[in-house]
């Protein structure tokens, strides 16, 4: 049986601690990670996270929800890292609200 994801504000932060990849965007949807997680445990087809040197550049909820569940989800170069954008994971505000997409 799938292990039990908790997906909260406090389990995405201690996910992120040893987060290998980095961030610029600053706000992530608690319902859009849970969705993509549940995906994830599903077997579903999640698309390539889109990095340039190590900052992600398009999948910042994918990554989260690849953080939480253990289950890896491909990577692709893309240009669009703006070293001077990042923004450390523990600053990162989890929004509530379902973004809807």
């Amino acid at each position: 049986s799938k292990p039990v994801v908790e997906y909260t504000e406090e389990s995405i932060k201690a996910a992120l601690k040893d987060a290998e990849l980095q961030t610029q965007q600053g706000k992530i949807s608690l319902p859009k990670v849970e969705r993509l997680g549940e995906a994830m445990q599903k077997g579903e087809y999640i698309p390539p996270i889109k990095i340039d040197k190590g900052i992600i550049v398009d999948g910042n909820h994918r990554y989260v929800a690849s953080k939480l569940t253990g289950i890896k989800v491909e990577t692709i170069d893309w240009l669009g890292g703006k070293p001077e954008r990042i923004i450390k994971w523990e600053n990162l505000i989890v929004d509530p609200t379902d973004w809807g997409y």
